[in-house]
């Protein structure tokens, strides 16, 4: 999905030619265009010609049973994608912007470091594993006024690792980055989390999502949150 937003100067190659293993593809207006209203989506189906054929069949079925697409997005799909171009663009520059503003401010401490960001639009924090990723983007959040998405949700084993949106615009990423970084240089990521007391909640991504609800309710006529990261899919 993200093969558009390549920050590398040698674009990877698409899984898209594989014939050598089962392999989905996906792509869609949603991430190519930022239209995520339109409802259009696409996979190409690459594999053994005998499992591919079989997942085809399926897939036919589930396509049109659930997902058809409505007739008006089918026929501005063309003009969708000849716009696409310039929205990439945006994004990649700003995406690039504030890459380099992560390595500016990383430079300047040594407790965190950032894994390489290939394509797409986060960027991936390595940060001193003193507490789970959710206690910390729970005290940045209600702390700092600072949304990082911790590493579990994006299936990372281990703690240690934050997540951040490359989007956001520069100026609230700057801030944001700073207000963090500040704090982990102060306390050097032994806080605790005591203040904070959360009740009858059963997964740990919803704890921290209830979290942003609460704390932009309280804070809509007190306080701007100074960085909103990750938007998340799930």
């Amino acid at each position: 999905m993200f093969l558009d937003f390549t920050l590398e100067e040698n674009r990877p190659a698409s899984f898209a030619t594989n014939r050598g293993a089962p392999t989905f593809t996906l792509s869609g207006l949603s991430k190519i265009s930022g239209l995520p209203q339109m409802k259009a989506a696409w996979l190409i189906a690459g594999g053994p010609p005998q499992w591919k054929s079989e997942a085809l069949a399926r897939l036919e079925v589930i396509a049109d049973t659930y997902l058809s697409v409505n007739a008006p997005v089918q026929l501005a799909i063309p003009r969708f994608l000849e716009q696409r171009h310039a929205f990439q663009e945006q994004v990649i520059a700003r995406v690039r912007r504030n890459l380099a503003e992560v390595d500016r401010q990383l430079a300047m401490q040594k407790t965190c470091s950032r894994m390489t960001v290939e394509g797409g639009w986060c960027a991936v924090l390595r940060v001193p594993a003193t507490r789970s990723d959710e206690d910390l983007a729970i005290q940045l959040l209600t702390a700092r006024g600072v949304s990082v998405h911790p590493g579990h949700f994006y299936e990372f084993p281990t703690d240690g690792y934050l997540v951040a949106s490359l989007i956001t615009p520069e100026r609230t990423f700057a801030e944001g980055t700073a207000a963090y970084y500040h704090s982990s240089s102060r306390r050097r990521e032994t806080a605790s989390l005591g203040e904070l007391q959360l009740q009858g909640v059963g997964k740990r991504r919803h704890r921290v999502r209830d979290c942003v609800a609460s704390l932009a309710c309280s804070q809509i006529a007190r306080t701007e949150v100074h960085l909103v990261l990750c938007p998340t899919n799930s």
